[in-house]
């Protein structure tokens, strides 16, 4: 049980950093930013459906769930007005 765990939870680091860097991660830099081997970041990308924005480099474009929360958390704060 706790390798799902674990595996969860580097699925969601994972997917935090992808969405967190637009210009794009490497699995080698994604590899060692989780501690695991390259193989496995390579299993993640895949998972996680990173798209390619430069040679090698991949990311996430944040859904429409993403959005909403941000825009629920800025507005929280009163940062940006309510839509």
């Amino acid at each position: 049980m706790s390798h799902a765990i674990n595996k969860a939870d580097k699925l969601a680091a994972a997917r935090r950093l992808y969405l967190l860097t637009p210009q794009g991660l490497t699995d080698i830099a994604l590899a060692k930013a989780l501690g695991i081997d390259r193989a496995s970041a390579y299993r993640y990308r895949k998972e996680l459906g990173a798209t390619e924005v430069a040679e090698s480099h991949y990311t996430l474009e944040p859904s429409q769930d993403d959005v909403a929360f941000a825009l629920a958390v800025l507005q929280r704060v009163n940062r940006v007005p309510p839509r």
